[in-house]
């Protein structure tokens, strides 16, 4: 199904920028964590998650920046927020397939 592959791909690329978010603050590689965060910006857009990406808007912001510590701070609650995308677009990808399977669209 084209929705479950998209939301898929969303969710691992969204995960694989938080990942290398965290190792560049580890790291102390703002770079890094910005162009990540950048990365991180444009998914979320395409997805419609707005809260995510503004999140990941403010940690590119403070990488920019060179304030670590404030991108640090934004780094759970955008976890938090992947998390819930990713339970949302479950549910809604279940919802459709329910659907098909009774002859709804």
């Amino acid at each position: 199904m084209f929705a479950r592959g998209l939301a898929t791909s969303f969710v691992d690329s969204a995960g694989k920028a938080l990942a290398d978010i965290k190792s560049g603050l580890a790291e102390g590689d703002l770079r890094l964590v910005e162009r990540a965060a950048h990365t991180l910006v444009g998914s979320s857009a395409n997805m419609g998650a707005t809260r995510l990406q503004a999140l990941a808007v403010a940690m590119e912001e403070a990488a920019r920046r060179r304030d670590g510590a404030a991108a640090a701070k934004l780094l759970s609650g955008a976890q938090v927020r992947l998390d819930a995308v990713r339970e949302q677009l479950e549910s809604e990808i279940q919802r459709g397939l329910s659907s098909d399977q009774t002859g709804h669209s």
